[in-house]
């Protein structure tokens, strides 16, 4: 009986914090026809948990506002083959919690607004961060 409650148990824990990995690339030779795959960046299709990864391309993705627990790479699905470029946002907002911002570029400024916390970010090339009313240990900057 122990042996088939853990399974249970188990099986609800995999499918309930299942998350889904969303690719976003507005080169212009790209297939957006997977039902993963998207030429602009939205947050319409992601859910909380969620991973995007933003391939890197001449043009940039414009303003952004994460309003959702995610992850965002902007190095691209296959960083090998992006000869060291990272996506390119102007002005990034952050008003989640539980967001990680890595190898993405922002041309204007990063602005973490709200009541946050575990934000992290890491590895991106940023013009200016905002965080005037958050404590030090609720974010997380790794250069």
């Amino acid at each position: 009986m122990k042996e088939i409650l853990f399974t249970v148990a188990f099986l609800t824990v995999l499918f309930t914090n299942a998350q889904t990995i969303l690719i976003v690339d507005n080169n212009s030779n790209i297939n957006t026809s997977p039902a993963h795959v998207f030429n602009t960046f939205s947050l319409a299709a992601a859910a909380n948990g969620d991973i995007i990864y933003v391939q890197p391309s001449e043009t940039a993705y414009g303003n952004v506002s994460i309003n959702k627990e995610l992850t965002v790479y902007g190095i691209g699905h296959t960083p090998e083959m992006n000869a060291g470029r990272n996506a390119t946002f102007g002005s990034i907002t952050i008003s989640s919690s539980n967001v990680k911002l890595a190898w993405v570029e922002s041309t204007t400024n990063v602005s973490i607004t709200g009541t946050t916390s575990n934000v992290t970010i890491e590895n991106n090339f940023l013009n200016r961060v905002f965080y005037p009313w958050l404590h030090p240990t609720d974010f997380e900057l790794i250069f």
